[in-house]
This record gives structure tokens, sequence and C-alpha cells, in this order.
């Protein structure tokens, strides 16, 4: 009975440990003109960038996006995870502008 116990409770603290790994962002670089963001299917975001290839949705926590509206600037951003979504734009959270 004891080790059904023992086993029970190393079980439950590796899932503990492999669920609360923060998971990694990936940091990506865009330049092109930032727009604000108007009515959307996707409803994130609250401006957006495009390069060549891409189409991002932005959110900043520490930059107010809509200083840089209409201008052409690189920015720094996180790849926040479980986007894309409803076929919308990949997400980023901007943590630098240039």
């Amino acid at each position: 009975m004891k080790l059904h116990v023992i086993i029970i409770f190393c079980f439950s603290i590796i899932l503990c440990v492999n669920g609360c790994k923060k998971e990694k962002t990936e940091q990506i670089e865009v330049t092109g003109i930032i727009k604000i963001q108007g009515a959307t299917t996707y409803q994130y975001g609250t401006q957006t960038i495009t390069n060549s290839s891409n189409f991002y949705a932005l959110k900043s926590d520490t930059y107010n996006l809509d200083t840089y509206v209409n201008q052409t600037v690189t920015i720094i951003g996180e790849s926040i995870s479980g986007y894309p979504f409803n076929g919308g734009p990949y997400y980023l959270n901007v943590i630098e502008v240039r």
C-alpha cells in the first residue's frame, strides 16, 4: 500500500513540474508600416504590421503603438502562444520599436 502512495506522489510531482514550465516564446523582428486595426473577425490586437511575407496583429505593454501609426518601423515582438486563432494573423507582444 505504501509503495502505491509513493508511486502516485512521485508521478504527481513529475506532472506538476512538466505542466508548470513556462512556455518558451519566440522573438520575431518585423519591418513594415504600423496600421490601426479596425473591426476584424479574429478580434485580437490593437494595431497591425505587414512585411513581405506575413501579417501580424500587435499589442504592447511597453509602448504606445498609436505613436507609430503610418510610420515604417522595425519591431521586435514575442509570439503569443495559441495564435494565429480563428483564421487570424500571428499575434505579437511588441517589446522594442526601432
